[in-house]
C-alpha cells in the first residue's frame, strides 16, 4: 500500500494505537458526576457547577466526556472547558471557551426557541449584558448587539459586578 493512498490508515498499522471509549478505575468518579447532574435535573431552580481538576494526562477530559451523551439526552446543557497552558495569562479563558460553546449551541436552536432564550436573557440580565458580551463575544449571536457606556469602578467592584452578572446569565439559561 502506498503512503500517499487515501485508503491507507496509519493508525491501523500502529501496534500501539488503541481507540476505546472505556474508562478504567473511574466508575466512582462517573457516578459522582452523574449524581450531581441528577440532583439538579430533578429540582426546579437548582443550579450547579462541577469543576474537575487533576494532573495532566490523568484522564479528566475522557471522564467528563462520558457525561455528554446522558446530559444531552436528559435535556441538559453540556458545557466544558479545558485549560490551555498557552492561554494561562488570559483571565477566565476556560470559562470563556466553555460558555462560547454553549452560546453556539443556543444560537443553533430553531427561531422560536432562540427568540425565547433571547427574551429571557435580556429580561434577567438587563442592561448589564454588554459586560458579558465583552467576555463571551458569541453571546451576541443570541442577543444581538449590546452597547452600553463603560462604568468606571475599582477592581473589587468590577469583580463583584462580573460575578453578579454571570450568575444572572447562568440563571437565565438554566
Amino acid at each position: 500500500t502506498s503512503l500517499l493512498s487515501d485508503k491507507h490508515d496509519i493508525k491501523s498499522n500502529n501496534p500501539f494505537h488503541s481507540q476505546t471509549n472505556k474508562l478504567y478505575g473511574r466508575a466512582r468518579h462517573v457516578t459522582l458526576l452523574m449524581d450531581a447532574f441528577r440532583s439538579v435535573s430533578h429540582r426546579t431552580g437548582l443550579h450547579e457547577v462541577v469543576i474537575v481538576s487533576g494532573y495532566s494526562g490523568a484522564g479528566k477530559s475522557a471522564l467528563v466526556q462520558q457525561l455528554k451523551a446522558p446530559v444531552i439526552e436528559n435535556g441538559g446543557h453540556f458545557v466544558c472547558g479545558k485549560f490551555d497552558q498557552q492561554q494561562q495569562m488570559e483571565p477566565l479563558s476556560v470559562i470563556t471557551a466553555a460558555f462560547s460553546n454553549l452560546c453556539d449551541m443556543l444560537a443553533s436552536k430553531d427561531a422560536n426557541e432562540l427568540k425565547q432564550t433571547r427574551a429571557v436573557i435580556k429580561e434577567v440580565v438587563g442592561s448589564e449584558i454588554s459586560v458579558l458580551v465583552s467576555l463571551i463575544p458569541t453571546l451576541s449571536q443570541i442577543i444581538g448587539s449590546a452597547k452600553s457606556q463603560p462604568v468606571k469602578v475599582g477592581c473589587i467592584e468590577a469583580l463583584n459586578r462580573l460575578k453578579y452578572i454571570f450568575r444572572l446569565f447562568v440563571r437565565s439559561i438554566a
